[in-house]
């Protein structure tokens, strides 16, 4: 048997000459591959009986290749430059392969024989490799990394190496194993190195990562390609819970009370017997509740602004869980924690491969914008989660046309479209899409969806506008028309600007502001013909806030760009790691990272200072509640245009009366036995609405933090 040593060198004069005398005189031949060195090392190498050959292509693997095309031996022997191997044992080594019929022996550096042979970076670096090597692909190496093999040459026909740098001695063993040829390791010395190491631990570590999961996703993932989803929902369910079980304090949680308190009518009267409608002046209970009295009470009736729909999720965890803030919230956090899972397998569908969607999907999950309002029971934010659903089976539908999707496309559109008038953005952007799409292959599902989309769209805006007359007549589509007109004024620019860049300041931090818009850019000119099919994630918002012009400089007004701000940044990230390459990668993760920390800051900010109540407030409803009727408390006004009346009811579970109308009616004043005013040293409204109170015979008991109680 013929063996040829190869030995990849790049700037080694002052280990080269070791490593050579080292090599017992019987081998075929020594082929060392000059990697660009600029030293004496090809001149040493040749002197010493080495055949010497050029690789000029920069690279470990790239020198390995060279020397295996120039091989004529039928065992090659790899070793590195640096006299850290014991190429003193490769006859031992070789006869091992021969007499246990191996085709490929790894030696193996573990356990060091000699502990300052490796610094103790590399050794955690070298572990983590190979860990996640065994892992990734269920092998039980013991060092993946080693510079020193042992194999027949035959093996490299049947194999085809791709790594031009460090990632190849990985790949050499992985794909022999997976293979099927024999393989085994076996324990060597670890020499101390002579001359200086050219090797970065973070550099090449993140390098060979990067390797290795790429080629995991050569070989299929398994159910493997579920381990980072898994980690991403279980980190999103992790932050999430900063909020999900919280008094209703937060800003705009007045929304929690209020669609809290419609909930409740739905549960103590029926969702049947109110056609659904949602109600929200009062506390309903069967021996109050009258339809048509509610339908033709002009000053306390149904709300139609919206579809109401969205309500049901938390009806039936209010069915089955009982009544409380975490049942509240959990029905927008589970149809959030649904889509982010549709949204990473459409991202693996169009990417193909685990590392761009995880990256995107974790963007995505860590803005304090999806994490806040994926606890926000508030009838616009439903429209994120669904929004993503029609997005994902779209994109699962373009790339398999399989009926199936094109079926939960149509449903995800119903469910979507009997939420909020805010979806239908969605399913227009797919159409705007499809008009401009030339692939040639989809055809017929193009023109198929072309005509479908807006049937479908239309039918369910219908069938809302329908609901709104069952419940109102036509009084509640004039009231829907000055809605709209109201949500869609234009305002001078200038002051809009101001207020969507706070907007999005709160809901996705600064870096990732900056990320998004050079994004956008980066996006446009080097990945949009690639990537186009995540133009309808852009146009959604877009159309968005073009039409609801006012709407959208409400505090969670931008957060359908939330989705395409993680794509944009990722496409930012990309760039910079394709450009620069390594550097570059490890670029992007300090940006990530940094990324991370500031929204985590912004989501300190959400839920423990941006209150619009005290929990102390609270803690006075809860006490209050088993010592009042109905009727017996009047809340005082705001300045804030929040409706604080639901959540008041939510927790007393009580009707209550509102300023200055219980003053002013002599009926309902004489029922009074408490009122809710601001503190008076909010400010001048506040001291004066508290005066009102005083004189018709109120006087102050206790204050809480933001609201002060009086006593009739």
């Amino acid at each position: 048997m013929k063996i040829s040593v190869i030995i990849p060198a790049y700037n080694e004069e002052k280990g080269i000459a070791k490593t050579i005398e080292k090599i017992p005189k019987e081998v075929f031949e020594i082929i060392v591959v000059d990697n660009n060195s600029t030293d004496k090392t090809a001149e040493v190498a040749k002197k010493l009986g080495a055949k010497v050959i050029r690789e000029t292509k920069q690279g470990y693997g790239y020198a390995l290749q060279k020397g295996f095309k120039e091989a004529k031996g039928d065992i090659i022997v790899t070793l590195d430059a640096d006299a850290q191997y014991p190429g003193e044992k490769i006859l031992e080594l070789v006869e091992y392969l021969e007499k246990n019929n191996l085709d490929f022996l790894n030696c193996s550096r573990f356990p060091l024989q000699n502990k300052n042979s490796l610094s103790f970076t590399r050794v955690l670096g070298n572990k983590f490799l190979t860990i996640l090597a065994n892992f990734l692909f269920g092998l039980k190496l013991k060092d993946s990394q080693s510079g020193m093999m042992v194999f027949k040459k035959e093996i490299l026909k049947k194999i085809n190496l791709e790594s031009g740098d460090m990632p190849l001695s990985q790949e050499l063993k992985i794909k022999t194993i997976l293979a099927g040829f024999n393989f085994d390791e076996i324990n060597i010395p670890y020499y101390p190195r002579a001359g200086e190491s050219k090797l970065f631990p973070i550099k090449h570590g993140i390098k060979n990562t990067f390797h290795l999961l790429n080629l995991k996703n050569q070989y299929g993932w398994g159910l493997l390609s579920f381990v980072p989803l898994i980690l991403i929902i279980f980190l999103y369910t992790y932050f999430s819970s900063f909020n999900l079980n919280k008094p209703f304090i937060n800003v705009t949680s007045d929304v929690n009370g209020e669609n809290g308190l419609a909930v409740l009518n739905w549960l103590n009267v029926g969702p049947l017997e109110m056609k659904f409608g949602k109600y929200v002046g009062g506390y309903l209970t069967k021996e109050n509740f009258n339809f048509e009295e509610l339908k033709n009470n002009k000053e306390n009736t149904f709300y139609t602004h919206h579809p109401v729909f969205y309500l049901l999720p938390t009806y039936f965890l209010y069915k089955i869980f009982g009544i409380s803030e975490l049942t509240t919230r959990a029905g927008v956090f589970l149809m959030f924690v649904i889509s982010i899972m549709f949204f990473y397998l459409a991202l693996q569908k169009i990417f193909n491969n685990l590392i761009f969607p995880t990256l995107i999907t974790f963007i995505f999950i860590i803005l304090p914008g999806t994490i806040y309002y994926g606890t926000t029971f508030e009838l616009a934010v439903f429209a994120l989660p669904t929004a993503l659903i029609t997005f994902s089976f779209f994109v699962f539908y373009y790339f398999s046309k399989k009926n199936v999707f094109l079926y939960l496309l149509i449903l995800s559109i119903i469910l979507g479209g009997l939420m909020s008038w805010f979806y239908f953005f969605m399913p227009a952007s797919i159409w705007f899409y499809l008009l401009s799409d030339k692939r040639k292959d989809f055809i017929k599902e193009r023109k198929l969806l072309i005509i479908a989309l807006p049937l479908v769209s239309v039918l369910v805006f219908s069938l809302n506008l329908l609901h709104i007359y069952i419940l109102r007549g036509f009084d509640g589509l004039i009231d829907l028309k000055e809605a709209f007109k109201y949500r869609s004024a234009k305002f001078p620019l200038q002051f809009w600007l101001r207020d969507i860049y706070s907007r999005m300041e709160l809901n996705f931090n600064k870096i990732f502001i900056l990320l998004a818009v050079f994004g956008f850019f980066t996006y446009l000119f080097n990945y949009f013909e690639k990537y186009k099919i995540f133009l309808p994630l852009f146009l959604m918002p877009v159309l968005n806030t073009f039409v609801f012009y006012q709407w959208s400089t409400h505090p969670f007004g931008v957060v359908f760009f939330l989705p395409i701000v993680a794509v944009f940044s990722f496409f930012v990230l990309l760039f910079v790691s394709e450009k620069i390459k390594n550097y570059g990668i490890l670029i992007s993760i300090l940006i990530l990272i940094f990324g991370f920390y500031l929204s985590y800051k912004k989501l300190d900010f959400f839920t423990n200072k941006f209150l619009i109540l005290g929990e102390k407030d609270i803690l006075a409803l809860k006490e209050l509640k088993n010592q009042l009727k109905d009727n017996e408390i009047c809340l005082g006004q705001n300045q804030m245009g929040l409706y604080y009346g639901g959540i008041v009811m939510w927790y007393l579970r009580k009707n209550i009366y509102f300023s200055p109308n219980c003053l002013e009616d002599e009926s309902k004043l004489k029922n009074l036995r408490l009122a809710i005013v601001f503190h008076p040293q909010l400010g001048q409204f506040y001291l004066d609405e508290t005066n009102k109170f005083l004189t018709k015979g109120f006087k102050l008991i206790d204050c809480a933090d933001l609201w002060c109680f009086l006593q009739k």
